[in-house]
């Protein structure tokens, strides 16, 4: 079964993009996408990225892909596809 994610992670400093590559997951919105892009935002930090199409044990693998560099994610939204 397929589903629709959306996950929240908490971190500080640079946003691992490579993350996005590694977990098959994009930003929100076009806001998403500026905040990710902010080099200069080095506090603490919250984005959201979605991933589309997959099992919700590729969303926890994603979960703790971003815990292995730091961040703190949660599944914030779940929807069947």
């Amino acid at each position: 079964m397929k589903y629709y994610f959306q996950i929240t992670v908490n971190g500080r400093g640079a946003f691992p993009i490579d993350m996005l590559r590694y977990s098959q997951v994009y930003p929100r919105d076009l806001e998403s996408v500026a905040n990710i892009e902010n080099i200069d935002n080095v506090g603490n930090r919250r984005d959201t990225v979605n991933m589309d199409d997959a099992s919700f044990g590729a969303a926890m693998n994603c979960v703790k892909r971003f815990a292995s560099f730091g961040w703190v994610g949660e599944i914030t939204n779940e929807e069947r596809v």
